[in-house]
């Protein structure tokens, strides 16, 4: 008996084939509309332009410090509101948490308190 004619163990799932035997087609992956930079998915709502493409560049690079200036500053020079509010969300997501100021405060201001009460000791 060949391969093609056995039955599929009880463990193992059905295989995708049709009746003649061939594998089914392979899909092709999504098609970037051409010109367009590809973004991330909080910036896919952004307006289109080119001093925002480059800020979008550089956060998926990691260039944050470039980002937190520019961004700002891009923010301050347009008149275009939506742009301005895309620049600011994205100056936002770069910021850090205040949240995590706090505990950082905390977990320093602890930390030198016990090395304080153990010297003193």
């Amino acid at each position: 008996m060949s391969d093609s004619e056995r039955e599929p163990d009880e463990g193992q799932p059905e295989d995708d084939r049709d009746d003649r035997g061939d594998p089914p087609p392979k899909r092709s992956p999504k098609k970037r509309r051409k010109g367009r930079p590809k973004r991330p998915a909080f910036a896919r709502r952004y307006p289109q332009s080119p001093e925002l493409d480059r800020l979008l560049a550089a956060f998926e690079a990691g260039n944050y410090g470039l980002v937190r200036t520019e961004a700002a500053a891009l923010a301050d020079d347009c008149e275009d509101e939506e742009l301005r509010a895309a620049a600011l969300d994205l100056r936002r997501r770069v910021h850090a948490d205040p949240t995590s100021i706090t505990l950082w405060a905390i977990g320093l201001a602890l930390l030198l308190f016990l090395f304080g009460y153990y010297l003193m000791r």
